[in-house]
């Protein structure tokens, strides 16, 4: 009878837990951290194909669907159709966790992004939330270096120590950059303490017009509505913006990839979705890289255009200019 009534306990409070407001909105988070990072690969994918196929007098993406609007889908659909190859060889427990090892730190930074002033997750008000997602970076090199191992290829291996090398070669300059904009915001700052939460500097680009410093009160008289702190740093701006490009391995710090002398690097011995894991694990980090270069130096959501873009317009112009490379 105890027994019956203990578990009866504890099945109405573990029912009550799972119910709760708190794991409720950290199922909206999870959600849609992982509709964001399908989505914006699906978009980028598209775009980077069409772009690309311009800039070298080709058609692109025509067949499927619409103007070829469909072609991400139907590559989706053949990953999943695909063959999960395994080598005989390979650490099999290592190769097969780096995927998600890589991918999982990608969409819980998606978690903290605030894309819009009306709508935002739970940990969008995160106060350290730069941190958290400098943290999120670094733990992607862990899923590069498993992978390289996990593979027992010597090709994947080379690839994935020079990406790990890479990676964490440009984290320094890169978190330098992210000071310079934490040390401004405390002379914004009323108390004289700068912020690591990403809202709260969107807030100071869009409601600092007077600071009580001469040269940039008469920067910002009357120019523009949008205080955005490249105009101050520009420097940082650029030294950011190259970081984000080695991060993301895009061209020119293309070397984990060097299809020449690498094969595809530490993917050599992936297929099927576990290669695709890595493929919107790395779109996924340009679109993070492209969202905080918004937030940080061109305003976030306070940027020019139609007004029910707002929150969208910013990042996504500066995911261009990542992405097509």
């Amino acid at each position: 009878m105890y027994t019956l009534l203990f578990a009866d306990v504890w099945w109405a409070q573990l029912w009550s837990g799972i119910i709760s407001w708190d794991f409720l909105q950290f199922v909206v988070a999870l959600l849609s951290s992982i509709g964001f990072v399908l989505t914006s690969a699906t978009i980028l994918v598209l775009a980077e194909r069409k772009v690309m196929a311009w800039m070298q007098d080709r058609l692109g993406p025509i067949h499927t669907g619409p103007w070829g609007l469909l072609q991400t889908v139907a590559d989706v659909l053949k990953l999943l159709l695909k063959e999960d190859i395994h080598v005989n060889t390979a650490d099999k427990a290592v190769f097969l966790i780096a995927p998600s090892v890589f991918l999982g730190p990608v969409i819980a930074a998606f978690a903290v992004l605030p894309l819009s002033p009306y709508v935002g997750l739970p940990g969008t008000a995160l106060a350290t939330g730069i941190i958290y997602l400098v943290a999120m970076s670094s733990i992607d090199v862990i899923g590069v270096i498993m992978a390289g191992w996990g593979s027992n290829n010597k090709y994947s291996l080379i690839g994935g120590l020079r990406a790990a090398a890479q990676m964490i070669s440009y984290e320094l300059p890169l978190i330098l950059a992210l000071i310079g904009v934490i040390m401004f915001t405390s002379i914004l700052a009323t108390s004289g303490i700068g912020t690591l939460s990403l809202r709260e500097i969107l807030t100071y680009q869009n409601s600092w017009h007077n600071t009580g410093i001469g040269v940039l009160d008469f920067i910002f008289e009357g120019f523009t509505p949008w205080s955005w702190f490249f105009l101050v740093q520009p420097l940082m701006l650029v030294i950011y913006y190259t970081c984000g490009l080695a991060e993301t391995n895009r061209a020119p710090f293309d070397l984990p990839e060097a299809e020449s002398e690498l094969v595809a690097g530490y993917l050599t011995e992936y297929s099927g979705m576990r290669w695709a894991m890595f493929f919107l694990g790395e779109y996924g980090n340009m679109t993070i890289v492209s969202a905080i270069t918004a937030f940080l130096f061109l305003g976030g959501w306070s940027g020019p255009g139609v007004s029910y873009l707002t929150g969208l317009n910013s990042p996504f112009g500066a995911l261009s200019a990542i992405c097509w490379p």
